[in-house]
């Protein structure tokens, strides 16, 4: 028998009135790599087995599907980290189903890649039935549903990667008992939307890849008790007024590239800290999702918003915040009024973001009520993305804007995050650990995430910018190679290591690239780099404070 479970997306409801039946969806592309102890299996003649399958998609705009797998075969199990092209098709924000597995010896006959031999999805929301089989002769009988839109399953693969397996599943498992949650969506002006998450780990709209048997960590319990309140207190000491105007001021867009793991704050592989049940890249960055190397975790194993790899420009900023609500609430009193332009790094593209409402709570971490002014952020505090730094922030905001390209609006009821902190790049504009941030620098961030506010909570929509940031990657690459074989001071262990690095990197820009150029060869999904991380130049006195 196959079972089903599906999770839906946020729904419009009264601020105190959860969902009860149904758990949230995943939208994005985060999964969480679990590493678990066990034998491995042994040889055994091919027999029938069971499998589960949770995929999402895309990590932060980059375009593919991923997700996780557990096979059960007699009395043994394991577990498989599973990528895909075409499987999904476009838009869809997550699959989870059931089936069969045939042909198999061992465990590790899936290993590899599944050709999908058969497929077809009954609507946009409905049901899949997926046939797959591999080299090995291993055949997956697959059923499950999907949710997202403009669903399409073209012929494709799914390749399984074995993570980590379990040699008596009944002994293994992992059963948390946990309270049971209600949490709130994305808010569009003053009208909340609810929904909640009854059964242990459910899956959130704003919370994907999670597994069922972990609890929720970090802010999202705190984040999720204050989202309810219909009358969040007010800022001791009353609203504080921020104002900004620069004109043709320095840029640096960012393109996506790797991002190293500072140890401080994600620990090591034998004792992994730093991760939240939360999309990649938003929170944490789960174990599974970093590369290690004798003991120590090296980079980020995707290409992130928050590389050292940049492209300079010229930009203006004109903006005027009130931070008047202390916390999350369901309604909010702070005000944000943004207007910033700037071009792509190919002088192609001239963009403006555009936003007017602040966003009155957060889910994994708080909002503030939409503005937030001197607070610690990112790093050790799980509030935004540990792949930044530790820093304080004056000045920042979550809201609900446009994005404009050459005068043409091109996503609008954008998720859009600003922030005005400390300075977190060195003088070759290398993103820094925690150790490393500079407290008299001061900088803004502007990030346009590939996720858009729905009246039934956010759904991925990728920023199109129309900009392909992959030229500018491999110059780049290319003049830090000849860096690095110019190098008179480094030792030739040091330039070994240094270019075996480079390597890897080169193959994880490829691999980039390839889902990228996938994703907009099948129509909808991309139209150029996905998100928007750009830096503005400016000074502290540049700020106007009042009351």
């Amino acid at each position: 028998m196959i079972q089903l479970t599906v999770f839906n997306k946020l729904s419009l409801q009264p601020p105190l009135v959860p969902w009860t039946a149904k758990l949230f969806c995943n939208i994005t592309l985060a999964l969480l790599a679990m590493i678990l102890w066990m034998l491995p299996p042994t040889a055994a003649q091919a027999a029938t087995g069971s499998i589960n399958v949770d995929l999402t998609y895309a990590a932060a705009g980059i375009g593919y599907q991923t997700g996780t797998a557990s096979v059960t075969l007699g009395n043994e199990s394991a577990r498989y980290r599973v990528k895909g092209f075409q499987f999904l098709g476009g838009g869809v924000s997550e699959f989870i189903g059931v089936g069969t597995v045939t042909g198999a010896r061992s465990l590790n006959d899936l290993n590899g890649d599944f050709s999908v031999t058969r497929g077809s999805i009954s609507a946009v929301v409905g049901g899949v039935s997926m046939s797959l089989r591999n080299e090995s002769g291993v055949i997956i009988e697959l059923s499950g549903k999907t949710t997202g839109i403009d669903v399409s399953a073209g012929p494709g693969k799914l390749t399984f990667t074995r993570t980590d397996s379990m040699r008596h599943v009944r002994n293994q498992r992992r059963d948390v008992a946990m309270p049971r949650h209600v949490s709130a969506g994305v808010f569009s002006g003053n009208t909340a939307m609810i929904s909640s998450s009854q059964k242990s780990g459910g899956h959130t709209g704003f919370m994907p890849g999670l597994d069922k048997y972990l609890p929720h960590i970090g802010l999202y319990a705190y984040t999720m008790s204050h989202a309810r309140a219909s009358n969040p207190p007010d800022l001791l000491g009353g609203p504080i007024r921020v104002g900004l105007v620069k004109k043709n001021t320095g840029t640096h867009w960012i393109l996506p590239g790797p991002r190293a793991v500072d140890p401080v704050v994600f620990g090591t592989p034998a004792h992994p800290a730093g991760w939240e049940q939360a999309p990649f890249p938003l929170i944490g960055m789960q174990p599974g999702w970093l590369r290690s190397e004798n003991g120590r975790y090296t980079i980020v194993d995707h290409a992130t918003p928050f590389s050292d790899w940049k492209a300079s420009g010229v930009g203006s900023v004109r903006m005027k915040l009130v931070d008047a609500t202390a916390i999350d609430g369901a309604r909010t009193k702070d005000k944000v009024d943004f207007d910033a332009t700037f071009k792509s790094p190919d002088d192609k593209f001239i963009y403006r973001v555009v936003v007017k409402k602040a966003l009155p709570h957060g889910k994994g971490y708080p909002f503030f009520g939409g503005v937030v002014t001197n607070h610690l952020m990112h790093g050790g505090t799980a509030i935004g993305t540990r792949l930044m730094p530790t820093e304080f922030v004056y000045a920042g905001f979550w809201g609900i804007g446009k994005i404009y390209r050459n005068g043409k609006l091109v996503n609008d009821g954008q998720i859009v995050h600003m922030m005005i902190g400390e300075q977190v790049r060195d003088g070759k504009h290398e993103l820094q650990f925690d150790g490393g941030v500079d407290p008299h620098g001061v900088t803004m961030h502007l990030m346009v995430p590939p996720y858009k506010a729905t009246p039934h909570g956010p759904v991925l929509a990728p920023v199109k910018t129309g900009y392909a940031p992959f030229p500018a990657i491999k110059k780049l690459m290319m003049a830090k190679m000849k860096m690095l074989e110019a190098s008179k001071t480094m030792t030739a262990a040091e330039k070994k290591a240094a270019k075996k690095r480079m390597m890897e990197v080169k193959a994880l820009m490829a691999h980039t690239r390839e889902k990228m150029v996938q994703a907009m060869m099948e129509g909808n999904k991309f139209f150029g780099q996905p998100f928007l991380h750009v830096m503005f130049g400016m000074r502290r006195s540049d700020l106007r404070i009042g009351h």
